[in-house]
């Protein structure tokens, strides 16, 4: 079969398998690095003749929050971030004089930085980041507005540990799922609070 574009990497279908009435897609790139895509069940297929797709949950607050976040990182780093499209996962590229020099994630919590020990973000994002840093030689960065300071520590993180995690209270069963969890103490702060 072909190959289809992912992240501007070259996907290469691998096979198709169903479990629990639902048909999944699987592709590998040329790193060994594979994603499963899920199709609609042969009576949704049927009934609307498209694939699944999950709802996207950013809001205009998420939208400013990201912004917020990026202008702490240009002022900090002496750089320019640019939005990414939903596809590369990550947030932000960031450029100086021009060229590439890292990949941006970009988060915000309500809670103080040190009230709890580890940060939690899905493990779908370390793999991305991952992805990208084997493509393209440029690292990743995870950068959190909490409520009392900003910090930024590589993606994937040191030391990180897996576990199963996420939230229930939009009621998406894919909100659980394998999460990776920081350790806080792996952040170098570089602000102070949120604004408003």
């Amino acid at each position: 079969m072909g190959y289809r574009d992912v992240s501007y990497i070259s996907y290469k279908f691998i096979h198709r398998f169903v479990q629990k009435d639902q048909l999944y897609e699987m592709y590998e790139n040329p790193l060994g690095v594979s994603y499963i895509q899920i199709i609609r069940t042969k009576a949704e297929k049927k009934e609307e003749g498209t694939m699944a797709m999950r709802p996207l949950y950013e809001t205009q607050q998420d939208r400013d929050n990201e912004q917020s976040m990026a202008r702490i990182i240009e002022d900090q780093f002496d750089c320019s971030l640019t939005k990414m499209p939903i596809k590369l996962s990550l947030d932000y590229m960031a450029t100086r004089n021009g060229s590439a020099v890292a990949f941006i994630e970009a988060r915000q919590r309500k809670t103080p930085m040190q009230q709890y020990p580890t940060y939690m973000i899905s493990l779908y994002k370390v793999m991305m980041a991952s992805t990208l840093t084997q493509a393209t030689g440029l690292p990743c960065f995870l950068a959190v507005q909490w409520s009392d300071m900003a910090g930024i520590c590589k993606l994937p993180s040191d030391g990180m540990s897996i576990r199963t995690g996420g939230t229930t209270r939009r009621g998406d069963a894919q909100d659980i799922e394998p999460m990776a969890y920081f350790d806080v103490a792996n952040f170098k702060v570089i602000g102070g609070a949120a604004n408003g």
